[in-house]
C-alpha cells in the first residue's frame, strides 16, 4: 500500500487541486495561524493518522501540527527476527467487537455537519472500539518465515 502525504505552510494557496484532482485529504481541522488553516496535511490514506494542532514552543506566530499513526509500534530490539503487531481475530472476539460497536456511543458522528470531521470522528470510534475488544498480540518473523501471515494467529 503506497501512503501520499503532502505537508506545509501554503500559506493561502488554493490547495483543493490536491483533493478534487488527487483524491487526498486535508486533515487539520482547527486553526494553525490568526483565523486560517495553513499548515496543512494531505493524506491519501486519512484514516491512518491522528493529527493535532497545538501551541509550538518555537518563537512563532504558527501552531504546530503532529500526525501520528494510529498503528502501534514495538520497540526494535537488535535482531535479525521482525516484530508486527496483529489483532485477534477468533470468533469470540470478533463477537465481542460487535456487541461493543451496537452499544457505543455513535453521538459525535451524528452531530456532525462537516463531512470530513464526521469521518475522523467515525474512524476514530471505530480504532478505539477495536483496541479495546481485539487483543494485540506481538509476532516474532525469523529470516527463515514466508513473508506472509496466517488470518488466525
Amino acid at each position: 500500500m503506497i501512503i501520499i502525504i503532502i505537508t506545509g505552510d501554503f500559506n493561502r494557496l488554493d490547495t483543493s487541486f490536491l483533493e478534487h484532482d488527487f483524491g487526498l485529504t486535508q486533515c487539520v481541522q482547527n486553526i494553525t495561524h490568526a483565523q486560517s488553516i495553513l499548515d496543512k496535511f494531505f493524506c491519501s490514506h486519512p484514516f491512518e493518522y491522528i493529527v493535532t494542532v497545538f501551541k509550538s514552543c518555537l518563537k512563532t506566530k504558527h501552531k504546530a501540527v503532529l500526525a501520528r499513526g494510529y498503528q502501534v509500534t514495538c520497540k526494535q530490539q537488535p535482531s535479525s527476527r521482525k516484530k508486527f503487531v496483529v489483532f485477534g481475530l477468533r470468533d469470540s472476539n470478533i463477537d465481542t467487537l460487535c456487541y461493543c460497536l451496537n452499544n457505543c456511543s455513535w453521538n459525535n458522528v451524528y452531530d456532525c455537519t462537516d463531512v470530513n470531521v464526521k469521518f475522523q470522528n467515525f474512524v476514530e470510534t471505530l480504532l478505539i472500539t477495536m483496541s479495546q475488544c481485539l487483543p494485540p498480540r506481538v509476532v516474532r518473523l525469523g529470516r527463515k518465515d514466508p513473508p506472509f501471515r496466517t488470518p488466525l494467529v
